[in-house]
């Protein structure tokens, strides 16, 4: 899904407007035509498309993005065909999506012709090409075909700690390593997002039943955040326990208001190994004229080691 790793353009142009981006030197502009030349060498991109992709490449296609939302600054490139994303300092790519639409529309394979070892070994293949390696904690999540990307393979990769994978529950943030690809036309999206620090134990002291009963304990004061009451209606009351699972997470502190982060500025200084308790909620009031909003289910992170609620969060 390449919401989880791409902001919007538009909000870029609305910085640049604001008089905030950066202005890229011509050094800029050769380095991402060099780079993009390369990598649709690798990707045999045809001809045709490689050259009107360099053309687009200008003043107007490339700006310099600041620091938002827990990046660097970075070299942004946004033409008719292609998104790309580079570290502003390490010209790392971090981002790339081939924006060929039209041409996967017009070759709607719905039935894949790789096998799930074949994909992820071509996915490999791409990696290689663009010069990522996956990390030595890079376990593999997902191979799935003609699901988040149309008539594409998306091979996901994430970090795991020892046997404990990393909470992917705000999507934005998630950390991970994606490839997507049409297996005749070529590279579709990349993306990588795994800046997040490791957890500094892995030490299980708390039982998944005790975590369940301190999880349901606080639903109530998650219900009285700020955060929930501009999103939700209050009113609801446990009614299951969905799934509780240990998870790699960054605390949040949603329940202590002099610590608590919504939306993330930068990237959190520790992780912590929970108790990931999901709960599901039944509604508890008779509303207005009938209405029967959606039961939010809770989320609740208790340190696996203390005890400690860390964060909450919900749907």
């Amino acid at each position: 899904m390449i919401f989880k790793y791409v902001l919007m353009f538009g909000f870029c142009c609305l910085i640049a407007q604001g008089g905030f981006c950066k202005e890229e030197s011509q050094s800029d502009l050769n380095y991402v035509r060099e780079c993009f030349s390369t990598i649709a060498g690798h990707m045999e991109l045809e001809s045709s498309i490689s050259s009107n992709i360099i053309r687009e490449i200008s003043h107007r296609t490339v700006l310099i993005d600041p620091e938002f939302q827990m990046r660097d600054d970075e070299l942004v490139v946004n033409t008719s065909k292609i998104y790309m994303r580079f570290d502003y300092k390490t010209k790392k790519l971090k981002n790339f999506n081939f924006k060929l639409i039209d041409a996967i529309k017009n070759n709607p394979t719905t039935v894949p012709s790789l096998s799930l070892n074949e994909a992820i070994d071509k996915a490999k293949i791409y990696l290689r090409n663009l010069g990522v390696e996956l990390p030595d904690n890079a376990s593999l999540k997902t191979v799935q075909f003609n699901v988040n990307h149309m008539h594409c393979w998306e091979i996901r990769w994430g970090p795991s700690y020892g046997k404990y994978d990393y909470d992917d529950f705000v999507t934005p943030y998630e950390q991970s390593i994606v490839v997507a690809f049409h297996e005749t036309i070529g590279l579709y999206f990349f993306g990588k997002r795994y800046n997040f620090p490791a957890p500094k134990s892995t030490r299980v002291k708390v039982l998944k039943e005790d975590a369940i009963r301190r999880a349901e304990k606080v639903v109530p004061l998650v219900m009285k955040t700020p955060y929930y009451q501009m999103c939700r209606l209050t009113g609801f009351k446990v009614s299951g326990l969905d799934k509780a699972e240990l998870l790699v997470s960054a605390p949040n502190w949603l329940l202590d208001p002099k610590r608590a982060v919504w939306v993330r500025k930068k990237i959190p200084e520790e992780s912590r190994l929970c108790w990931v308790v999901t709960l599901l909620t039944v509604d508890a009031v008779t509303r207005k004229d009938g209405m029967k909003p959606i039961p939010p289910k809770i989320v609740v992170y208790v340190d696996a080691a203390t005890g400690e609620i860390v964060g909450a969060n919900f749907t």
